[in-house]
């Protein structure tokens, strides 16, 4: 369940579950948007929750006194008790991806006031006015937008109601991948010689660590150290030499 989301690391067998004498037991219709989140041995609810309104209505069971449970002292108590207060109100993504299936959730009630819902682009946005009446549809209570694929540009739109802004949604274009076309060497380069980038170099050596490759594009390639191993070689040569001795050739005779 979304109350314990992120709480456990792992499956841990030593973890003490809270036992319970005393309980309120529920009768739940056939069709009812409450959810159970712990039940007791017998199959009994003692932590459940009902969507209400926008928000979420937690219930537990049995009072938190010593003579009813010991849930107050169990290490469960705390994350259920701190996380009934962040998931009361569902959370809402930053943004929404323009041309998805799903209806975009809304936070707002749109059936307390009367007239057209409007969907608009946020002022600063776009040179262009946009302004669509909404698709709106209720269903268990809460509103959701259908776009319809008309929404085509990303960007902060607002919902509108008898002139009043009611809240605010934000769309992103789908990050899925385009189809990749890939080129070679030859046709890089040929690119750039035809519009004339004169700063653009391909780089053809794929072995080597693209770092390295893009240093020695930028401070050029340094052989400072060949020469001094051919000038440490030039001089071990030239002492070798001097100290050969040579030979010499009598010259006359007796």
């Amino acid at each position: 369940n979304d109350l314990y989301l992120n709480v456990f690391n792992g499956k841990n067998g030593e973890l003490e579950m809270p036992t319970v004498s005393d309980y309120w037991r529920l009768n739940q219709t056939a069709v009812s948007l409450h959810e159970s989140i712990i039940t007791l041995s017998g199959g009994d609810e003692y932590v459940g929750v009902t969507r209400c309104g926008l928000g979420r209505l937690y219930l537990i069971t049995a009072p938190l006194r010593d003579a009813n449970t010991d849930f107050v002292r169990q290490a469960l108590f705390v994350p259920t008790l701190y996380n009934m207060v962040i998931y009361s109100v569902p959370p809402m993504p930053p943004a929404f991806t323009i041309g998805g299936l799903e209806a975009v959730p809304l936070s707002a009630n749109y059936g307390e006031a009367d007239g057209t819902v409007h969907l608009l682009l946020a002022a600063g946005d776009s040179s262009a006015a946009y302004d669509e009446i909404a698709d709106l549809r209720r269903v268990g209570g809460n509103y959701f937008l259908v776009q319809h694929g008309s929404i085509a540009n990303a960007g902060n739109y607002l919902l509108s109601q008898e002139g009043n802004t009611v809240e605010g949604l934000s769309f992103n274009y789908a990050r899925i991948e385009s189809r990749m076309r890939f080129v070679g060497h030859d046709a890089l380069a040929q690119l750039a010689e035809d519009y004339g980038l004169a700063n653009v170099s391909v780089v053809r050596n794929a072995d080597r660590p693209l770092d390295k490759v893009l240093k020695e594009q930028i401070e050029g390639r340094k052989l400072w150290r060949i020469c001094l191993i051919v000038s440490l070689l030039m001089l071990m040569t030239e002492m070798a030499l001097v100290r050969i001795p040579v030979s010499r050739r009598d010259v006359g005779g007796k």
